[in-house]
């Protein structure tokens, strides 16, 4: 396992997103989170490291009446705009809500005009609870942090 000294500066960027599943749009008889694609989360400076440490989900229904209505596990993926690179190897699930998951992911990019695009996917039933709300949403929160260290950007593309 590779580890990294953080620089004693680093910039932390909030940053979140919210998808919203429409009941019947576009699959008749469920929330689809399908039409939720390419939201843009911010722009990607080159030689920078970034490090998302922690992520925050939650949405406009109980934590127990999203996961008994839960058909089509969503999925959040996060990429690079300009080459569709995803951040993370395989989608992250979105199997229930939590509080400052910890997760500590590097990434970044070499190229100018690149942004971070999230975007969801998956289906939800309409259980008793729901019905009458024609519409969940998501809120899908994350921490991120800027290294523009040389010297730190130079180790992370030696070793990573």
């Amino acid at each position: 396992m590779i580890t990294y000294q953080l620089p004693r500066r680093i910039r932390y960027i909030p940053a979140s997103a919210i998808f919203t599943a429409t009941y019947n749009a576009p699959t008749v008889g469920k929330y689809d989170f399908a039409g939720q694609q390419k939201t843009f989360i911010l722009k990607l400076l080159p030689h920078t490291v970034y490090l998302i440490d922690s992520i925050s989900i939650g949405g406009t229904v109980s934590a127990e009446d999203y996961l008994a209505a839960l058909d089509v596990v969503p999925v959040f993926t996060l990429r690079k705009s300009l080459d569709e690179e995803a951040i993370f190897d395989v989608p992250f699930p979105i199997q229930g809500f939590s509080t400052d998951r910890q997760i500590v992911h590097f990434f970044k990019t070499g190229q100018n005009n690149c942004g971070l695009i999230a975007s969801i996917t998956g289906t939800l039933n309409q259980t008793a609870p729901l019905i009458g709300i024609s519409t969940i949403s998501l809120s899908i929160n994350f921490s991120i942090h800027a290294i523009d260290e040389s010297s730190f950007e130079k180790t992370y593309k030696a070793e990573g």
